[in-house]
């Protein structure tokens, strides 16, 4: 939120209706930001009853286990979106490969779209599966700004993501630039060995939800 709300990015937090889900609305309230609860399983139309309550066209959709987010890419994609009119934008490679540096941007209508062929209570943690079915998609992926290729993990999964991530929090702070990082793991570049060994697991994880 913090993050996010640094980059003059308006924040709604969207979470479940779930009881586990409470402390994500009290987190919301103490941090002064709008929020809304809906479908636990059905990530689409949580989306979509959200965006519809605040009446958002187009969003940037970031997970909360993805902290070190890069504010920049954001609004990049965003920008792309609306300047190319296209219905979503995907991450950088890097990022889908486990970086989580961006997320996707998204126009609702789309999101409504993909909603009209599946039942309410689908499982849609997926979400990218749904959409990239819908004929006729304007689609593109935010192209990478820097080239050079960098082995990081900085989703949290595993308790080696939380090893990684605390650290980097420790040494850099809460709002390390990924700029910042991405010099860090230069500097040192053993470092990113702390969870890295993990992604092959969690690629076969997404890829077992997708099918």
């Amino acid at each position: 939120i913090r993050r996010a709300a640094q980059a003059g990015i308006k924040v709604i937090v969207c979470t479940s209706t779930d009881d586990e889900d409470n402390v994500i609305e009290e987190i919301a309230l103490e941090e002064g930001v709008d929020f809304f609860r809906g479908s636990l399983i059905n990530k689409l139309k949580r989306w979509a009853d959200c965006a519809h309550t605040f009446g958002v066209k187009e969003f940037h959709t970031i997970d909360a286990d993805d902290p070190f987010f890069d504010t920049d890419q954001m609004l990049a994609s965003m920008q792309k979106l609306r300047e190319e009119h296209l219905d979503m934008v995907s991450p950088t490679e890097s990022s889908s490969k486990g970086g989580a540096s961006v997320g996707y941007s998204l126009t609702t209508s789309i999101i409504d779209k993909a909603l009209e062929s599946i039942p309410d209570d689908t499982d849609t943690e997926m979400m990218w599966y749904y959409l990239e079915k819908i004929d006729g998609i304007r689609v593109a992926q935010l192209e990478e700004e820097v080239m050079e290729e960098l082995n990081v993990r900085l989703t949290l999964d595993f308790p080696e993501d939380y090893w990684m991530l605390e650290s980097i929090r420790r040494i850099l702070g809460n709002s390390a630039t990924r700029n910042e990082i991405n010099e860090f793991l230069k500097r040192n570049p053993d470092f990113y060995k702390v969870n890295w060994f993990r992604n092959q697991e969690w690629k076969a994880a997404q890829l077992s939800k997708s099918i």
